[in-house]
């Protein structure tokens, strides 16, 4: 595709943007379908037949009646079988009524920046991560890449690799995953934006965070930090983008999905495969992408949670699942790693952690966001990443 239909698929991501997984559809090796007079993208990728949707429809709401419509006949015309990957819940009806299959795969946790002081009991323990990291000295600060000198460019591109390197070995996959994760590349951030925590001049941690809905919702869609960084040094980022956000106007950060999160009798869920699915991966395979331990980080945050579903046309199918899960990674370890990683999971049987229980947590649960009008030309020029 021409760097200018990428740069229209930017523009369309940054303003309509519906999830935290929107601004993925950059990411390199998608497809691109554009709908009438170019007003709605949707990006996938192909496996047979099959074709997987990242991002959902990206249009303005009243648009996406119609750029589904176009797209169901432009797969039906190439005899392809949809998946959209990730969905919210306002977009289900809309999708059933064109007959796809729907089921829920998780929840996706939000901090509503206009309110969130970080005060009070609830957050006793984020405060406390926070005031470790300052205490032994980590400061913090956003990364303007498009400011950066070549030398500064490439000193921060090696610590984010070191960094980055450190994290994937520690994991059972050693390797990043795909489709739905995005890969780090500081030559093709458009209008991410970089966040790092620093000790005596070393980098010890960062996110890069993702923009949608023209800039007044970002995403924590990568953090990782080194082994021996100081505690808490990912909250300590998280927290401290959050203030910065919320004096630039922004009024939600999207932690990013809690795959399989309250996935039980209580979702709306068509496929029995994709619902057992879920359930396997919540109650017994967090050997391979803790879930539990995920949502117990981001529940300390105490955000609002909205519902996210997978819409298959003609519905969901054991093979094309499977592909899914081998495309996205989180199905195939190293299994090389995985015996010394189970070894490690198995000592923690002896001293179990006290995770939170989404059962028992008191939580909200939004179908919607509700946000505010703001001045579009504002928002647009406070970002310090312009795309390239």
């Amino acid at each position: 595709m021409t760097r200018d239909w990428l740069q229209r698929a930017e523009d369309l991501v940054f303003r309509f943007g519906e999830a935290y997984d929107s601004y993925l559809i950059l990411e390199r090796d998608r497809e691109f379908y554009f709908g009438s007079e170019g007003r709605g993208v949707v990006s996938f990728e192909r496996w047979r037949n099959n074709i997987y949707v990242v991002g959902g429809l990206v249009a303005a709401p009243e648009e996406r009646r119609g750029l589904l419509e176009e797209f169901i006949q432009f797969s039906r015309e190439r005899k392809w079988n949809i998946h959209f990957l990730n969905i919210m819940a306002g977009d289900v009806p809309l999708f059933r009524e064109f007959g796809f299959e729907v089921s829920k795969t998780g929840e996706e946790p939000l901090v509503d920046l206009r309110t969130a002081t970080w005060a009070g009991k609830d957050f006793a323990w984020v405060r406390q991560q926070e005031n470790s990291c300052l205490r032994s000295g980590v400061t913090y600060r956003e990364v303007c890449v498009d400011l950066l000198t070549p030398d500064q460019h490439a000193g921060i591109e090696r610590e984010l690799a070191e960094i980055s390197t450190e994290h994937l070995n520690d994991t059972v996959y050693g390797r990043e995953l795909g489709l739905m994760v995005g890969k780090l590349d500081l030559r093709e951030m458009f209008r991410k934006r970089l966040f790092i925590a620093e000790k005596e001049g070393r980098i010890e941690g960062f996110v890069v965070s993702t923009p949608s809905h023209n800039g007044r919702v970002w995403s924590v869609e990568t953090y990782r930090r080194r082994k021996d960084s100081a505690r808490g040094v990912v909250t300590f980022l998280i927290v401290q983008m959050s203030r910065q956000m919320r004096a630039e106007g922004v009024q939600y950060l999207s932690l990013c999905q809690c795959p399989a999160l309250r996935c039980g009798g209580e979702s709306a869920s068509e496929s029995a495969l994709v619902r057992n699915s879920m359930n396997i991966w919540w109650t017994t395979a967090n050997w391979f992408y803790d879930s539990r331990r995920l949502y117990h980080f981001k529940s300390r945050f105490r955000p609002m949670y909205r519902e996210c579903f997978i819409a298959a046309l003609p519905g969901c199918r054991f093979i094309p699942m499977f592909m899914f899960g081998l495309k996205w990674g989180v199905i195939l370890p190293d299994f090389l790693r995985l015996p010394r990683h189970m070894f490690r999971r198995g000592l923690k049987w002896f001293h179990p952690e006290k995770l939170a229980d989404p059962n028992t947590e008191k939580y909200v649960r939004i179908e919607s966001l509700s946000l505010t009008e703001a001045d579009d030309e504002t928002e647009m020029t406070s970002r310090p990443h312009r795309p390239k």
